[in-house]
């Protein structure tokens, strides 16, 4: 079972956030996973990513990078934008 903290639908995407280990587990399930990440804070790095599985848009964050299985395809970011109300950066 995956750990549901919330979710919310902005601009037609539902996005679930999940504790990093839940994260982990849906790239599991993800043929050819693809991972959005940004590293912010301002006093500290705050690590978060992003995938999407199953037309649902997963999000994490953690204090520390996390460490992803072989074969999934990491992207940097800048920041990222979902609809207008949630910016990660």
């Amino acid at each position: 079972m995956i750990p549901l903290f919330i979710g919310e639908r902005v601009s037609g995407a539902i996005i679930v956030e999940v504790k990093p280990e839940g994260f982990l587990d849906i790239l599991t399930k993800i043929e050819k996973p693809l991972v959005v990440t940004v590293v912010g804070g301002i006093s500290k790095k705050e690590y978060k990513y992003l995938t999407i599985y199953k037309g649902l848009v997963f999000l994490t964050q953690s204090k520390a990078p996390l460490e992803f299985p072989q074969g999934v395809e990491v992207v940097t970011a800048k920041r990222i934008l979902i609809g207008e109300r949630m910016v990660l950066s």
